[in-house]
């Protein structure tokens, strides 16, 4: 089975594209938040096609007032909040079943989430956790102790918007061994941990789970 996986993308609409690949035979969605609009957000969930949906952390401080930095924002973010209130969308962002997911791939467990499992700069590492090396390194390490400690072989994730792979040795230390970057096309191996960072939709990443293989594709669309 093969598995689409987008993340971040914003007031781009990435439902013609799920359609084009659910038609070159992607038979599984996976989205990973931040979908600025809740008008797409509806029209994601309504996809006929067997799908993870999970809230980011743009959708979630709109709803909740929370503050937020981002350059990805094309109105003020008044307008925003005021689009996302009392819409169809609402209870599922704010739903902390919808922050996380976990599946068994190839008889591993592995988890879905918009920003990461543990994170020292804020109280909602599940939406706003960052990865970015070398800034978050710390945090790199506390989520593959994390994962060590929830039994995750694999982290999906999206929120830093730059496409990258880290892995280590499964029974490894987190904190004394760097981790290896992979770009492109990964294989995954059981004796590793991962942490796949999906990038930005808007930007047009997007990732490819191949279960046969069990490869990951980084690609990146046609704007």
């Amino acid at each position: 089975m093969k598995t689409l996986i987008i993340a971040d993308s914003h007031s781009r609409n990435p439902v013609d594209f799920i359609k084009s690949q659910a038609d070159r035979g992607i038979e599984k969605l996976v989205f990973l938040g931040d979908c600025d609009l809740p008008k797409i957000l509806e029209q994601i969930l309504a996809l006929d096609i067997d799908k993870i949906v999970l809230s980011g952390n743009h959708e979630y401080c709109f709803l909740t007032g929370l503050e937020i930095d981002s350059s990805a924002l094309g109105l003020p973010i008044g307008d925003y909040m005021e689009l996302w209130q009392g819409s169809k969308a609402q209870e599922f962002v704010l739903s902390p079943e919808n922050h996380l997911a976990e599946r068994i791939i190839s008889g591993e467990k592995v988890a879905f989430c918009h920003g990461c499992l543990a994170a020292l700069e804020t109280s909602l590492p599940l939406l706003e956790g960052r990865l970015a090396a070398p800034l978050h390194s710390s945090n790199i390490s506390y989520n593959f102790q994390r994962m060590q400690e929830k039994g995750y072989w694999i982290l999906f994730r999206g929120h830093d918007h730059v496409p990258d792979v880290l892995s280590i040795p499964r029974q490894a230390n987190p904190f004394s061994v760097a981790p290896e970057h992979g770009q492109g096309i990964v294989t995954f191996n059981k004796d590793n941990s991962y942490i796949v960072t999906i990038g930005s939709f808007r930007d047009n990443h997007y990732g490819i789970v191949d279960d046969e293989t069990m490869t990951i594709g980084l690609k990146k669309a046609s704007p």
